[in-house]
């Protein structure tokens, strides 16, 4: 617990989970969110909150009480910025790509494009994952990427040039809504990871990695 501004105390969680008691004016905010710069969602409440909130009561406005309503169930986060598709898609459509040793234990990625679905394949250690991506609208999904049993996600995703593709995930019950960047180059792809929080470094990293060959990682079959 902390002692904060304008007679005010509150509990602090991590990446902006927030509990701000308000004696004066007889109120508890909770806050939940995932960014980096904490100060700025109290700044927010400051400026905003607090200064609205008087001693009696506010007379009935049904107008202003749907408008609230109207624009809290339209509320959603940004979707990627650009095209459906690109000319050079079906060069890298389904093609899986080995990736270098990484921190974050990714084995191979690859992606199976289409104009409003994609399917992101993903392996790492506890096998293979799959992720639906919608194009403007977030596809609902589950995946134990994380180690969590059939994680409740959202993703969808762009293509922000003809070479690179970027897929938002967002995790409904975490806060946690990673950014994965894939550069295609012939055969060649650089995939950047931006976390918006982390426990560890907020850095993006950066994996290369190489179109497998066909076939390659099978069993052999004897003649």
């Amino acid at each position: 617990f902390w002692r904060c501004r304008h007679n005010a105390y509150r509990a602090d969680g991590a990446f902006g989970q927030y509990c701000i008691i308000l004696p004066e004016q007889e109120a508890v905010l909770t806050i939940i969110s995932g960014v980096r710069d904490m100060q700025a969602v109290l700044d927010e409440v400051w400026k905003h909150l607090l200064p609205a909130m008087q001693p009696g009561a506010l007379p009935a406005d049904p107008q202003a009480h749907k408008e609230l309503r109207d624009r809290l169930a339209a509320l959603s986060l940004p979707l990627p910025e650009g095209q459906a598709s690109s000319p050079e898609a079906e060069r890298w459509s389904g093609k899986t790509y080995k990736l270098q040793r990484n921190d974050l234990k990714l084995e191979s990625v690859a992606i199976q494009f289409g104009d409003k679905r994609s399917t992101l394949r993903v392996r790492d250690e506890r096998g293979e994952h799959s992720i639906e991506v919608g194009y403007s609208t977030w596809l609902k999904g589950t995946t134990r990427t994380r180690g969590h049993s059939d994680e409740p996600i959202a993703a969808c995703g762009a293509w922000t040039a003809e070479d690179t593709y970027e897929v938002r995930i967002c995790c409904c019950e975490d806060v946690h809504c990673p950014v994965l960047r894939f550069h295609y180059a012939g055969d060649s792809l650089r995939l950047e990871v931006d976390p918006n929080v982390s426990w560890e470094s907020t850095a993006v990293t950066t994996i290369p990695g190489r179109a497998s060959l066909p076939g390659a990682g099978l069993p052999s079959h004897a003649p």
